[in-house]
């Protein structure tokens, strides 16, 4: 993959480690909507030439969705896509593969882990490839998951044109 654009709102430390790990574990979905804004700020400030953009959000394998009650990707990606005018396509991706948490996995157990865990969506695959594609995801560490949906997306002739995240470690 080549060196994509990657926009993060903030490091994943101190306080926005927290607010993240609200989000995520402590049944905190509203949370979502200030970190979707927040992230819209700066991606209007820095990276608007890209307004034909379809987001994507990263998504989670309906398992660990329904045991979380939400995927708080697609949450942010909503606000994010509310505050800045773009189209998001929340089930652009599919995650066929229910995957370990990648937090305590090494490098390169993270790559093995998220290997060809996406699809393509139906309502993505009705349209036209070459379509721009940014992903969004809450917390970007090596890049693997996102290096593994990129893949997915190329591989179906989709072109991933940036990848933006809350937070990058």
């Amino acid at each position: 993959m080549d060196k994509l654009p990657l926009l993060a709102w903030g490091h994943y430390q101190g306080p926005l480690k927290q607010l993240l790990g609200r989000l995520k574990y402590d049944q905190q979905a509203q949370v979502a909507r200030l970190l979707g804004q927040l992230l819209g700020v700066t991606w209007l400030e820095t990276q608007s030439h890209l307004r034909e953009s379809i987001v994507i959000p990263i998504p989670l394998h309906k398992v660990r969705q329904r045991e979380r009650g939400y995927n708080q990707s697609a949450l942010i990606a909503n606000s994010f896509c509310q505050f800045t005018g773009l189209n998001s396509m929340l089930n652009g991706l599919v995650r066929v593969r229910a995957t370990a948490a990648q937090f305590s996995l090494s490098p390169q157990d993270r790559l093995t882990n998220v290997a060809e865990a996406f699809r393509i969506g139906p309502e993505l695959a009705q349209k036209s490839r070459g379509s721009k594609i940014m992903l969004l995801d809450d917390i970007y560490t090596t890049g693997a998951t996102i290096n593994s949906a990129v893949e997915t997306l190329s591989q179906a002739g989709f072109q991933v044109v940036e990848i933006v995240v809350v937070a990058k470690a």
